[in-house]
Formats: structure tokens, sequence, C-alpha cells
């Protein structure tokens, strides 16, 4: 299975905070053991960049949040500004009509009202009651 980056990137730590401990501790040996300085040098050349890779790699997640957090706000205005544009045409050219297409909208459809069968009555609208007021 593959680890995680965060996974890895935490053992990369670890292994790098060990590898670090075990060039400070052999360096206070070096000059006891034969070919140890060389290869600690080029070690704590590793180690150097390692480290700052691991720095790096924090910048760019850091502006990658960013860049994220900025794309979102600018969807969400992308989205506001689209509804008043649709707004504006619509007023503009009127909620039915054909030229809406041109912008790629869809202009409504003209519901027809189904007029009542013969003898069917019609729904009447209400009123108010005697006595009582209408804006109330």
């Amino acid at each position: 299975m593959a680890e995680s980056v965060r996974s890895r990137s935490n053992s990369v730590r670890e292994n790098l905070l060990r590898w670090q401990a075990l060039a400070n501790n052999s360096r206070l040996h070096a000059e006891e053991v034969a070919g140890l300085p060389e290869q600690l040098t080029v070690l704590e050349e590793v180690l150097a960049r390692i480290t700052s890779s691991l720095f790096e790699q924090e910048v760019h997640t850091m502006t990658l949040r960013n860049l994220l957090r900025t794309r979102e706000a600018d969807i969400v205005l992308a989205r506001d500004l689209r509804q008043r544009v649709n707004g504006i045409l619509i007023g503009h050219f009127g909620a039915r009509s054909e030229k809406l297409r041109q912008f790629g909208l869809k202009p409504q459809s003209s519901k027809r009202r189904r007029k009542p069968a013969e003898g069917e009555p019609e729904v009447p609208i209400p009123t108010p009651a005697p006595g009582t007021a209408a804006s109330e």
C-alpha cells in the first residue's frame, strides 16, 4: 500500500533527526576512526539538502493553501457576478426572449393555462369578507 504524503513526511523528519544525531555524535570521534570525517562531511551536506527541501515543501504547501483559498473566493464571486449579469440580460430582453440564447441563457417557456372544459366550474378568486379591510 502507498503511504500518505503526510506519513512519509513525518518519517523523513524522524529519520532526519536520527541521522543528525548520528552525525553530531560521530563528529566527536571523527579523528579516531579512519575514513569517518569524509563520510560525515558528505552526510552533513545531504542532511542540509534534506532540511532545505523540507522547508521549501512547507513554503509551497502554504502557497498552495493560499492559492486554493483565493480560487474558492473567486468562484463564489464569479457565481454572484454571473447571476447579476443574467439578471441584467433578462431585465433588458425579457424573460421569454429568444435573444437570451445568444448569451447562453434559456428563455422561460410560456406556460399556457388550460382553459376549463365546458361544464367545469371556474375556480372563483376569494374575496375578503364584508367588514374586513383587504389592506390589513
